[in-house]
């Protein structure tokens, strides 16, 4: 498969999660914006498949991407003497619903609480668990993982009702 064989792939795979990303970054973007900045992304992709030709998770690539360009495009407007939100604080914000540095470090001590708890599961699982948490639907998490939506979602509940039971969020239903 080519360089531009797999970028189409790549492109028609997680199109909608790239325009996703990019209007989540700053709102206020205007339909021709989005597409400048997807055409960034497209091509920063472009030039790590040359570089890379296989990608171990590209959805985490393109993420990555993403909020490198989001930050990018900010940068320029700044400079350029516009007033535009820190992408990077902006998508926090989302995250966490506030800026108290109390609610955020309460936030990353779960967050981090979670992952303790991931690491302990089958690769697989928590993989799975990981890209649910991340956004991710049955199906596309499926696609990436080459299962069937059904596998995916059958790993996916298994995957959160343990989770919960290490958490101490759920009783264990097991006798």
């Amino acid at each position: 498969m080519s360089v531009g064989d797999g970028l189409d792939q790549l492109i028609r795979q997680y199109s909608g999660l790239i325009r996703a990303k990019l209007h989540g970054t700053d709102r206020s973007l205007t339909p021709a914006d989005l597409d400048d900045l997807e055409q960034e992304v497209r091509i920063r992709l472009w030039q790590t498949l040359k570089r890379e030709r296989v990608l171990e998770q590209p959805a985490s690539l393109i993420r990555r991407l993403v909020l490198s360009v989001a930050v990018d495009a900010s940068r320029r407007v700044q400079a350029r003497g516009g007033k535009h939100a820190h992408v990077g604080l902006e998508a926090q914000e989302e995250l966490t619903g506030s800026t108290d540095l109390v609610e955020l470090a309460d936030f990353q001590a779960r967050i981090e609480q979670v992952e303790v708890v991931l690491r302990g599961f089958e690769a697989d699982r928590a993989r799975v668990i990981r890209l649910y948490l991340a956004g991710f639907t049955t199906d596309e998490i499926g696609r990436l993982m080459a299962y069937t939506e059904a596998k995916a979602r059958n790993m996916l509940y298994r995957g959160l009702d343990a989770l919960k039971v290490q958490l101490g969020l759920k009783e264990d239903s097991k006798p």
